[in-house]
Order: C-alpha cells, then sequence, then structure tokens
C-alpha cells in the first residue's frame, strides 16, 4: 500500500509541477513573441524562467501532496459476483 501511496505521490507531483511550469514560461513565450512583432523587442529575460520554476515547483509540491492526502483506496469488487 504505501509503494502506491509514494507513487502516486510522484506522478502527481511531477505532473503538477511539469504542466504549471509549461503554463507560466509558455505565457511569458507568448507575451515575448507578441511584443516582438508589435513593437520589435522580444523581452524574455532569464530571471522569468527562473521564476517560473520555483513558483511551478512550490505549488506542483502542495499540491500534489494534498491531493495524494485526499485520494482513497477502492476496494477491489469481485469479479463475479452472483
Amino acid at each position: 500500500m504505501q509503494n502506491k501511496k509514494i507513487k502516486l505521490l510522484f506522478l502527481l507531483v511531477s505532473l503538477w509541477v511539469v504542466g504549471l511550469l509549461i503554463i507560466l514560461v509558455g505565457g511569458r513565450v507568448l507575451i515575448s513573441l507578441a511584443s516582438y512583432f508589435l513593437v520589435g523587442d522580444f523581452d524574455f529575460y532569464r530571471n522569468d524562467l527562473i521564476r517560473g520554476a520555483e513558483i511551478s515547483i512550490g505549488c506542483g509540491i502542495i499540491i500534489g501532496v494534498g491531493q495524494c492526502l485526499m485520494s482513497k483506496e477502492k476496494t477491489a469488487s469481485p469479479s463475479n459476483p452472483k
């Protein structure tokens, strides 16, 4: 049982971290591309990437652990009930 919970924890945390990182950094890249096409200045700084990674790791761990703690295991039902 503990092994399944640990696998679930790692799966949830990794999915949340990757998803949030893609959303945060992807949104910033889209804003930078829009400013590049409208103004001619691509202003995506490395600091934005680091800040997005920090936020996504922190929030991903908090959300993933919360979801793992709230999850319940279903009992296996018999395959052929009579």
